[in-house]
């Protein structure tokens, strides 16, 4: 479960590089921090030619123009830009994964805002940077700031520091949620003011370019949906009326909607009853002449059994089409999904990993099928002209949903290791529920844990009484696919795989989002521990 590919201290390095390189006051104030009265702006470039108004006193900011690239420094201003003082924090070495407000000096008559401040910085260096723990020097412990948080000595200068409240009255614990930092704000600004005209694809070209960078693919195009990537893809795949395409009973209905657009038939194979995704035995056994295709989906960001699959594909001469919709940076023997098959597909659905609000994305290595895919939606327009030779569509991103998703790719380290550590939390904290199972990383692979999602084992307790009873306690959880097969909208009456079928009656989604704090995890926990117990 360890991911060593996240560091840490680098990607605060980068992070803190980004805020201190902004060089114009507007960029100052996307990248600031708010509270009620207060607002925290990074000391960046900008402040070496702003008007001394907002430079304020140089001998009262000796620390602002620090060029440690394991510390940034913020200026404090009144909601009228006014100067009030200034704050600083590092990169805490002495304790992994840590950060230490390490200095925080008021005039005199505003030292009352010391709590705001603190309070503010101690949430936004969790959200932001997923600070395991957050310190400050001992200079920085009053009264008053002794009332909200708890003091454990570390040293003789440093306490690490603790909310006594972090979980709100009536607060909700959501099932997802983005992380929305600096980037997004500087890139979505940017392309709402000058992505026009001849910028108009500006960010999507450059969106496109870095997503298949992560991804390593040679080719990809950003669409307005997963939806619509998996039509476009089986179109491309030549299928059609008169084929079978093989997709698992667990999944978002879309995987076989996108089937049927085409006037092709999906059948339903069972999935693995640990990992949750399609169960190769099955593939087997439901494959026929008529078989044109598979779509293997990585079921909430967990590795299908690629290699196998593909292998297996090879051999029967069949196309390949992944549904990696919620696996965005999820990888199976050390190889990106989505880059095993014909075509991998992606969603940035606003609860997904990576979020654009609507938008997917298709990627290919091969450049027949890149070409295919770019006429398809573009109307089958005969290029540099509006001359259409070919029935085409329209799945198009906009410039600015892909300037979100730039932004979005900056820290998709980040949040892929929130997520690795949220399920982590979440299985040692209910390890000795016998009544559970959790879905489990599929052999040889790294999941995203896009959800944390577990069974419940016996008949004693149901999943609706489980939802239902955290939903009192202001826990939002949501219910597992069923087989998809049992939906009318097929005009068949299907059995439902035994897995499938089982999975799909006793399996929930907790919280999951990135900016889930270790404290609203171990809240759910102790509710969860609560209701089986009880």
């Amino acid at each position: 479960m360890n991911n060593e590919k996240f560091s840490f201290a680098k990607n605060l390095q980068k992070i803190f590089f980004s805020l201190k390189n902004v060089k114009t006051f507007k960029e100052s104030i996307l990248t600031s921090i708010e509270t009620k009265n207060l607002i925290l702006v990074p000391s960046s470039k900008f402040f070496e030619t702003a008007n001394p108004a907002l430079k304020g006193s140089t001998k009262f900011l000796r620390r602002l123009e620090n060029t440690d690239k394991n510390s940034i420094s913020f200026r404090i201003f009144d909601k009228k830009f006014n100067f009030l003082g200034y704050v600083s924090v590092k990169n805490f070495k002495e304790q992994k994964n840590s950060i230490v407000i390490e200095e925080l000096v008021l005039l005199k008559e505003f030292e009352n805002f010391q709590l705001e401040v603190i309070s503010k910085l101690f949430l936004w260096l969790k959200n932001r940077f997923t600070a395991e723990s957050i310190f400050v020097d001992k200079s920085l412990i009053t009264s008053n700031i002794t009332n909200f948080f708890i003091f454990t000595n570390f040293n003789k200068n440093i306490f690490q520091i603790e909310k006594k409240k972090l979980i709100k009255k009536n607060e909700k614990i959501l099932t997802a949620g983005p992380l929305v930092t600096n980037y997004e704000k500087i890139f979505v600004q940017d392309a709402a003011e000058n992505g026009w005209n001849e910028n108009s694809s500006k960010y999507i070209k450059n969106f496109e370019s870095e997503f298949r960078s992560m991804i390593d693919c040679k080719y990809s195009i950003a669409t307005s949906s997963c939806t619509g990537s998996l039509y476009l893809s089986l179109l491309a795949a030549g299928i059609g009326k008169g084929d079978e395409v093989i997709v698992p009973e667990i999944t978002w209905v879309a995987t076989a909607s996108a089937v049927k657009y085409t006037g092709a038939t999906p059948v339903f194979a069972d999935i693995d009853k640990d990992t949750w995704t399609i169960s190769l035995e099955s593939i087997k056994e439901l494959y026929s002449e008529k078989t044109a295709a598979i779509i293997p989906v990585h079921l909430y960001g967990n590795a299908s059994q690629m290699t196998e699959i593909i292998n297996f594909s090879k051999s029967k001469g069949i196309k390949v089409i992944e549904d990696a919709a919620p696996a965005i940076g999820a990888t199976y023997n050390g190889k990106k999904l989505g880059t095993f098959g014909d075509f991998g597909c992606f969603s940035f659905q606003g609860a997904k990993l990576l979020v654009t609000g609507e938008g997917g994305m298709i990627v290919t290595n091969s450049k027949k099928n890149f070409e295919k895919i770019v006429k398809l939606n573009d109307h089958g327009r005969v290029p540099g002209s509006f001359w259409i030779n070919k029935l085409g569509y329209k799945f198009k991103i906009s410039n600015l949903q892909a300037a979100f998703g730039l932004g979005q790719l900056k820290n998709l380290d980040q949040m892929i290791y929130s997520k690795r550590k949220i399920y982590q939390r979440y299985l040692n904290n209910l390890k000795d529920l016998d009544s559970i199972s959790f879905i489990k990383e599929t052999k040889n692979s790294e999941s995203i844990f896009w959800m944390t999602s577990f069974t419940i084992k016996d008949n004693e307790k149901s999943v609706s009484e489980l939802m239902n009873f955290l939903s009192s306690k202001n826990i939002d959880t949501r219910p597992v696919f069923p087989p998809i097969s049992q939906y009318p909208i097929w005009n068949n009456n299907f059995k439902p795989k035994p897995n499938a079928k089982f999975i799909g009656e006793n399996s929930l989604n907790l919280p999951s989002g990135v900016m889930l704090t270790e404290t609203h995890i171990d809240f759910v926990s102790d509710m969860i521990i609560k209701f089986f117990k009880k």
